[in-house]
């Protein structure tokens, strides 16, 4: 059918919602009053503290239209805003659950690290799995594109939904890191990169890298005088900033226009 019951909005926009803004907005005229004023009051809306519904809905001159025009504009300035609304809301919720995937799957990978000094198999499979990071958030990214925005993406959504995934993830791991570095690590790493350098400056082929390796242990004793917490701030910091840089070629990968929607009648 036609008109403005069987526009696609109409019908297929949820029905608690048609409850809150279409039946307000197919009222009698007089809603659309407020004392000697000539713009919509729709207090409803206006109770968000929402600078764009206050824009959109004091500069509709709806008494300067048709009714029929003054509920359907009511009605897009609704669906405008909830709709914005929702998409904001629901990238920081899937952002943080595909986060915490990825923050699991760091702290696992960072087990095998300590291990990986003793052990070089474990410290290949540590660096193997570091390098699956990017396409483990190529694959978050694009199912948040196909099940959640409904296959289209743009390039600025995509790259703050990865950023903020690689924020969560940095913040999970982050809690792993304090508890390592606090209460089992006691210098582990440090003494066992310290006795990595001790033994290769005696072999031949680190005699003309006096210099570097005199570097290496300079920086090394002044990452023995970092409390935990300045260890795990400095991780923290550097997984955000490599997260901002992978969401980028991640974003261009990921993002896609959306198809041209078929044409309903109004």
């Amino acid at each position: 059918p036609g008109g403005f019951e069987g526009s696609w909005p109409y019908r297929t926009y949820p029905g608690a919602k048609v409850d809150i803004f279409i039946k307000p907005a197919i009222a009698p005229p007089h809603f659309f009053r407020l004392n000697h004023s000539k713009h919509l009051p729709f207090s409803h809306l206006m109770h968000k503290k929402n600078i764009v519904s206050r824009l959109l809905c004091s500069f509709i001159n709806f008494n300067s239209q048709p009714f029929h025009i003054k509920r359907y504009y009511s009605y897009l300035c609704a669906l405008f805003i909830t709709k914005m609304t929702e998409n904001r809301s629901n990238l920081q919720k899937y952002a943080m659950h595909f986060g915490t995937y990825m923050g699991v799957y760091w702290i696992l990978k960072f087990i095998l690290f300590p291990l990986g000094m003793g052990i070089p198999f474990l410290m290949f499979l540590f660096i193997g799995l570091t390098l699956g990071v990017p396409f483990m958030g190529y694959y978050y990214v694009r199912t948040y594109r196909d099940k959640v925005c409904g296959g289209s993406i743009k390039f600025l959504q995509a790259w703050v939904f990865t950023v903020f995934m690689y924020m969560f993830a940095a913040l999970l791991t982050a809690v792993a890191h304090y508890v390592y570095f606090r209460f089992i690590d006691h210098g582990f790493i440090i003494n066992a990169y310290t006795e990595m350098l001790e033994k290769g400056s005696l072999t031949p082929q680190f005699a003309t890298m006096g210099d570097y390796i005199s570097q290496l242990k300079e920086i090394l004793e002044l990452a023995k005088t970092l409390t935990p917490i300045d260890i795990t701030m400095q991780l923290m910091s550097q997984n955000v900033f490599y997260g901002s840089i992978l969401a980028v070629p991640t974003a261009l990968l990921v993002m896609r226009k959306p198809k041209s929607p078929e044409m309903q009648p109004l």
